[in-house]
C-alpha cells in the first residue's frame, strides 16, 4: 500500500507561524509542542493537522448529512464542546485562526470557570465534563454521562435536573449560533450529542 499521508483531528488548533498546538485545554500534554513536526518526523511521511471540529464539519459539508448546503456549523458535545463553520464550501477560520471556537462564548456572565480561564462558558455547562461535574457538586457521587442521563430517565430528580439544565445551556449557544451566522444547517457530533431527546 502507498501510504500519501497522515490526517489528524485534534482538539485545538495549529498557529501558523510556530506550528505548535494552542487552544487545547482539554489536552494540556500536546499545548506548546510542534505537533505536525513531531508526526512527520517519527511517521516519515507528510502530515495534516487539523481542529477536529473543523474536521467534522468540512466532513458533514462535503459528504454527509450537510451535503449541499452553502453554511454549515459543526459542533462536537464531548469532553469540551468544540465547533467549525463552512461558508460556500470553505472553512472559516479566521485571522488567528481560531474561528468558530463556539464552546468559549460566554452564556452567563461571571458564571462558571472554564479550563480556558474564561468565566461562563459553553463548555462550562454543555460539555459531559460539565454535566459530571455539576452532578457530582450536587450529590458527592463522581459517575459518567450515560449513567447520570439513565436517573434522569428514570426520574431521579438531582440527574432530571442536570440534564434538562443541560438541555437549555446547549439551545442557548445553538440560538446565538443561529442570530450571528445563520447556517443552513448545524450538525451535532460528540458523545453527549447522542442524548436521544435533543432531536
Amino acid at each position: 500500500i502507498n501510504i500519501l499521508g497522515c490526517g489528524f483531528g485534534i482538539p485545538g488548533n495549529i498557529d501558523k507561524k510556530t506550528k505548535m498546538v494552542h487552544n487545547a485545554p482539554n489536552s494540556p500534554s500536546i499545548m506548546g509542542i510542534k505537533l505536525g513536526e513531531i508526526l512527520k518526523e517519527r511517521l516519515k511521511m507528510p502530515v495534516f493537522i487539523e481542529n477536529d471540529a473543523n474536521c467534522l464539519v468540512i466532513s458533514e459539508s462535503m459528504f454527509g448529512s450537510a451535503k449541499g448546503c452553502k453554511s454549515v456549523v459543526g459542533v462536537i458535545l464531548g469532553t469540551g464542546v468544540g465547533g467549525g463553520i463552512v461558508i460556500d464550501g470553505k472553512l472559516h477560520q479566521g485571522s488567528t485562526p481560531i474561528a468558530g471556537e463556539l464552546g468559549h462564548m460566554t452564556i452567563k456572565f461571571d458564571g462558571r470557570e472554564c479550563k480556558c480561564g474564561k468565566l461562563g462558558c459553553l463548555e462550562a455547562y454543555a460539555s459531559g465534563t460539565s454535566i459530571e461535574k455539576r452532578y457530582m457538586e450536587e450529590t458527592n457521587e463522581i459517575i459518567k454521562v450515560p449513567e447520570i442521563l439513565a436517573l434522569a430517565k428514570n426520574n431521579k430528580e438531582t440527574a432530571k435536573k442536570i440534564i434538562e439544565e443541560t438541555y437549555e445551556y446547549i439551545a442557548f449557544g445553538l440560538s446565538n449560533i443561529i442570530n450571528i451566522i445563520d447556517p443552513e444547517a448545524i450538525v451535532l457530533g460528540g458523545g453527549v450529542s447522542n442524548i436521544d431527546e435533543l432531536y
